[in-house]
């Protein structure tokens, strides 16, 4: 099952910026940024001066959305904004989007590559002092376990509504500049595209909100590479992204389950120079090519 079509990359082209449909690429990310933005302004918007003004971002985020789970229906605005454009503008369809039938060493590796960088993250702070963690002051049941875990299942619910449209749309309209400049680009409109949770506190609340907007933009677009390091090698699969995605949010909710004292913040920061390492070591050290074989893609 093929993530592409004819009509998302042409076959037998060499890479460039010609093969780059530059409008598409725009209007997607309009659209995407329109349907989320537009969804979470009813509730932003009449606090939209306070936080623009505010030292800090608001340290419980439902003093602004109300329901945790309001900014969560616009979570799905890239999914509805690639699905908008397969259907009407790039006509491709939605055949084949996801990519399921992929070796199972990739659905382990996008399951558990995450779980152990946030354990090796949490270890680092702790170590460092930014961070302690404990087990939470009240006795947990032991049926708490399993449901730790069921937890991943909505994780990569609300996942794929950002990768079917990020990774299952967007990057492969990148990939022909090669993966260090599509990682790039994507980085930067994944990280903006952000900004309204970021305002209100529901990631990293409590932290001045420009100086949170440039650590986010740095990690995200540093951890954008392993999201195209792994869509890569298995040729495609929106699907193992998605999994990829649910299992780092999983893993950073269990952190903040855990986190006795700190702040997030500098755990972020610390992720991002962790993967900043890694790409590194990935592109200096062991000369990893960023040119891609589109055609193995299809």
């Amino acid at each position: 099952m093929s993530v592409y079509t004819t009509s998302t990359i042409t076959k037998a082209q060499p890479q460039g910026r010609a093969q780059i449909k530059w409008g598409e690429v725009i209007l997607f990310t309009l659209l995407a940024y329109g349907l989320t933005w537009a969804w979470q302004a009813i509730k932003l918007v009449p606090h939209l001066g306070d936080l623009l003004t505010a030292a800090k971002t608001p340290a419980d985020a439902t003093s602004i959305f109300g329901n945790p789970l309001f900014h969560i229906v616009g979570m799905f605005g890239p999914m509805l904004a690639a699905i908008l454009m397969r259907l009407f503008i790039s006509r491709e369809g939605l055949r084949g989007a996801l990519g399921l039938r992929r070796p199972r060493r990739y659905y382990l590796l996008a399951v558990f590559v995450p779980i152990i960088f946030m354990i090796a993250i949490s270890l680092i702070s702790a170590l460092a002092g930014m961070a302690r963690f404990a087990l939470p002051e009240e006795k947990m049941p032991i049926y708490i376990v399993p449901m730790f875990v069921l937890l991943i299942i909505p994780e990569c619910v609300v996942a794929f509504g950002e990768e079917f449209g990020w990774r299952g749309y967007l990057l492969p309209r990148l990939l022909p500049m090669g993966e260090i400049r599509a990682s790039l680009i994507l980085g930067l409109v994944w990280s903006l595209w952000h900004l309204p949770v970021l305002l209100a506190g529901v990631l990293y609340p409590g932290n001045n909100p420009w100086l949170l907007l440039l650590m986010f933009w740095f990690s995200v677009t540093m951890v954008t590479f392993a999201y195209t390091w792994l869509f890569v090698a298995s040729r495609g699969s929106t699907m193992l992204a998605t999994i990829f995605h649910g299992s780092f949010n999983w893993s950073g909710n269990r952190l903040k389950t855990f986190m006795a004292s700190g702040n997030l913040f500098p755990i972020g920061l610390v992720m991002g120079v962790g993967w900043f390492l890694i790409v590194l070591v990935v592109y200096g050290v062991l000369k990893r090519s960023p040119q891609v074989n589109l055609e193995q893609l299809n």
